[in-house]
């Protein structure tokens, strides 16, 4: 939602009957009502294969072996790369060695401080040094354990973005492999008042560029906690099984119908004299029938109206047609005939 296809909107919708209204302040107006609503957030985005995975070294180091290259199919926990382990074998014979001395003192330091030879500070002392050879051994095992990429499930593998002799780390994605079993998921991204409204679990209806008239059945499978650097936030929709072949890149359209219901007012959008993305003004009608300019809380925009939040109380009348040709302060004639609801 851009605020200029607002402005468009309003405009558009604002036209119709505008040179019967402009004379003599004539306007029609609607009276307010608050009602729960369940949003409907539309998104966009790219379907990818759910068990598509970036597969990282655990640790840093240098490339010593690849042993899957690209197209390659693979089996689970089969080996794809090792790192240079030389160092890390140093580290581990050290942190044993280090480790077995501090705990062959402290057997040695119990005895004496049963004999009363030593203090308990000097016991604690020796008890302490032990733990951080433990804690320096389990690092060096760990490094050690992680030295090399092991495939997670069946597949292939994709991509390959390592070299032999290379400095790897771990943010880096050394293979992205790809497997059938888990299904695919549109990959999207949703403003921050969209995301209010999206739990996990929410249904959704996909459909493709690529397959016309077709619809696929998708649940809300995942939500970022935090935005990326554009301020929107991901978030992956989990299809349904279907019968037609779906491929990595495909466009698709999602309709996400959110369990979550507010209190809103739902208003013309020809009754807007302005608005953006998260406010809107508007013109408020007295009982003298004067008109009060008032700012009033966007929700969304659905199906030609405006979902007011906040900012308006049931029962008051707003202008719904001919509000450009009148300002705050303005007397109006209001010659609404019927009442004016959603259709």
């Amino acid at each position: 939602m851009r605020p200029l296809s607002f402005r468009t909107s309003i405009f558009a919708l604002a036209v119709v009957c505008s040179f019967a209204l402009q004379a003599q302040n004539k306007v029609q107006t609607i009276k307010v009502e608050f009602e729960p609503y369940q949003q409907q957030i539309k998104v966009t985005g790219k379907l990818v294969s759910k068990a598509q995975q970036p597969l990282s070294f655990k640790i840093s180091g240098v490339v010593a072996s690849i042993d899957a290259e690209e197209g390659q199919p693979v089996k689970a926990g089969q080996i794809l790369a090792k790192l240079d382990t030389a160092e890390i074998q140093a580290q581990v014979a050290q942190s044993q060695a280090l480790y077995d001395n501090n705990l062959a003192n402290l057997k040695r330091f119990k005895q004496l401080y049963k004999d009363n030879v030593i203090s308990e500070e000097q016991l604690q002392a020796v008890q302490t040094q032990l733990e951080v050879a433990r804690s320096n051994l389990q690092i060096a095992r760990f490094n050690q354990k992680h030295a090399q990429i092991k495939a997670t499930s069946d597949g292939v593998v994709l991509k390959r973005n390592i070299e032999l002799n290379q400095m790897v780390s771990p943010q880096q994605a050394a293979f992205i492999v790809s497997s059938k079993t888990q299904g695919w998921v549109l990959r999207a991204s949703v403003t921050d008042k969209q995301l209010v409204h999206l739990q996990l679990g929410d249904t959704a209806n996909v459909s493709l560029d690529a397959y016309p008239g077709k619809q696929i059945a998708a649940e809300l499978s995942q939500i970022a906690a935090a935005s990326g650097n554009n301020g929107l936030f991901d978030v992956e929709l989990r299809l349904a099984p279907q019968a037609f072949t779906l491929y990595s890149g495909l466009i698709a359209n999602a309709s996400i119908q959110s369990k979550q219901q507010q209190q809103v007012a739902m208003i013309p959008l020809s009754a807007l004299v302005s608005a953006n993305v998260r406010q809107a003004q508007l013109f408020v009608i007295d009982e003298n029938n004067i008109a009060h300019s008032t700012m009033v809380e966007l929700a969304f925009i659905e199906k030609g109206y405006a979902a007011i939040s906040d900012g308006l109380r049931s029962g008051q009348r707003v202008v719904s047609l001919g509000a450009s040709y009148i300002s705050d302060g303005s007397q109006i004639i209001d010659i609404t005939q019927s009442q004016m609801g959603r259709p």
